[in-house]
């Protein structure tokens, strides 16, 4: 099994692995992530249909390096882990605008998001 891909989403990071395909059914997926630089890893998510290859993590905090991989088990109890993929989520930084009327006394702010 490989973990194809972690796309960043407007929900949160999304993750696709190629389906189990051994002799023995799949009892599960189990999708694990670890978060910086910490040495832990945490199940965040159970999958039981074979068929089902994909999970968005969300919500997702911006800023943080994220280090996914996917443990299939099947029936007889055996495990084994996927690659790893990366993701993280940047925090967008607005091009802000302001306006300043002296003479009729007013303001306007405006904004966009960061074309760079």
């Amino acid at each position: 099994m490989v973990l194809l891909d972690s796309r960043v989403n407007n929900l949160g990071i999304a993750l696709r692995w190629t389906a189990y395909t051994g002799d023995i059914p799949l009892a599960a997926y189990r999708v694990l992530r670890q978060v910086g630089g910490s040495v832990n890893v945490g199940q965040i998510a159970v999958i039981t249909d074979p068929q089902d290859t994909t999970f968005i993590d969300t919500p997702v905090s911006a800023g943080f390096q994220l280090r996914y991989q996917i443990e299939v088990v099947n029936e007889a109890g055996l495990t084994a882990l996927s690659n790893e993929r990366l993701g993280r989520l940047q925090l967008v930084r607005p091009d802000l605008r302001l306006g300043f009327d002296a003479m009729a006394g007013t303001a306007t702010v405006s904004w966009s998001l960061a074309t760079d």
